[in-house]
């Protein structure tokens, strides 16, 4: 929050990189510009947080670099409070004419429009960071399809014969609004880097197939339900980009400072995303001032150098699956589809290798098609399951799915 105050004055770059190293970890991502549109670098584009008196991250940027981590640079996309304050023709407008969103005391009170002129400032910014410090790639976050109304977007949207007043159209425009940022981002960043690590959470894994360099799957059990990395490991992995890093947190939700879950909670989330083909990886939250937190690092410490014990089992290992679960809707609601959610649960428990797919992955490896409950057949399901079927293999269907 840009009322904190005294931002990095307890921070200790060497000690912070330290503590990573002695994790074992190889790859930090750390945030450079927050939710809230603060930046935390010298920056002659963006507000730099006003009670931070120096380069936070650029002596984290050295350390790392001292330490042989690499560091990804962390920016939020959609979100941005402080310059939507300062601009408010960047900011999203709300179909009843709003420019703040609900709920009201959250970072999301604001987001920002993608085709506003906040498009080439963020650019700018990462071009920036990109070209002034030594970092190993980008995680831009929160590029969510917001619904956005302004002119700008209503102009865009006339031109390209899109229904604005149909609020399914407008966030299905919003979609494609944030994929045509995250392309100009990558294509600017490859001018400087073809090697940077390029993660664009809030982006289908599909649309962004050609842009990314890997895929994040961010799961907080105490949010999203011990149903969800299940059902996104198993379907992430058939998308055929490595590595897939999991992501869980050492917190039980997003701004919880000063939680710290139980060692076998964190483990049990890594275990799981190892046991399907998935990187670890730990989410935390930056104290303000900077210190730091040994209870976490040792918390973690004990954990990876546990699961390091367990490389020769998981290192360039592949997940050999035989059973295919179809799932042709809507990807928006993947992760909370009640039958592919049961369906995933079931051949779990009955200890069976199998994949989540869609149409996006091919489908002939698999022995046996699982299509559960609910799934109606359009000419490219009916064609693959028609292939299935004459090669002599197997099809479980449920409930009216194929009816």
């Amino acid at each position: 929050m840009p009322a904190c105050p005294e931002v990095g004055a307890g921070f200790d770059a060497a000690a912070f990189t330290e503590r990573i190293k002695q994790c074992g970890a190889g790859h930090l991502v750390f945030s450079v510009r927050c939710d809230q549109g603060m930046a935390y670098y010298d920056t002659k584009t963006g507000i730099r947080h006003p009670s931070l008196p120096y380069d936070l991250f650029g002596r984290l940027a050295e350390a790392c670099k001292q330490e042989g981590i690499a560091l990804t640079a962390y920016f939020n996309g959609g979100i941005s409070s402080a310059e939507g304050l300062q601009h408010r023709d960047w900011t999203t407008l709300n179909f009843d004419g709003r420019e703040y969103r609900e709920p009201r005391f959250t970072p999301y009170v604001r987001t920002m429009c993608y085709n506003s002129p906040y498009r080439e400032h963020l650019i700018s910014m990462i071009k920036e960071v990109a070209q002034n410090y030594p970092v190993s790639g980008f995680f831009i976050d929160c590029l969510s399809p917001y619904p956005c109304i302004c002119p700008l977007c209503v102009k865009m949207m006339k031109e390209q014969g899109i229904d604005w007043t149909d609020k399914e159209e407008v966030v299905t425009f919003s979609g494609a609004s944030a994929l045509r940022l995250s392309n100009d981002i990558a294509e600017a960043l490859m001018s400087i880097n073809p090697g940077y690590l390029l993660y664009f959470s809030g982006v289908g894994y599909e649309e962004q197939a050609a842009i990314s360099s890997y895929y994040e799957c961010v799961s907080l059990p105490n949010s999203t339900g011990y149903d969800f990395l299940p059902v996104m490991s198993h379907y992430i992995r058939t998308l055929g980009k490595e590595p897939v890093v999991n992501m869980t947190g050492r917190f039980y939700d997003w701004g919880d400072f000063g939680g710290l879950r139980p060692e076998a909670a964190i483990k049990y989330d890594l275990l799981y995303g190892l046991a399907n083909g998935m990187r670890p990886s730990v989410g935390g939250h930056f104290h303000p001032r900077g210190d730091l937190n040994n209870a976490v690092f040792d918390r973690i410490e004990k954990i990876y150098k546990e699961l390091q014990t367990t490389e020769p089992w998981f290192e360039d290992a592949k997940n050999i699956t035989e059973i295919g679960i179809v799932y042709p809707k809507s990807l928006e609601n993947l992760s909370n589809d009640r039958q592919l959610k049961s369906a995933v649960r079931m051949l779990s428990e009955l200890k069976q290798q199998f994949d989540v797919v869609t149409t996006f992955s091919d489908w002939s490896k698999y022995k046996v098609l699982v299509i559960p409950d609910d799934v109606t057949f359009d000419a490219e399901v009916t064609r693959r399951v028609k292939e299935h079927l004459a090669a002599g293999k197997a099809v479980i269907s449920s409930g009216s799915s194929g009816l």
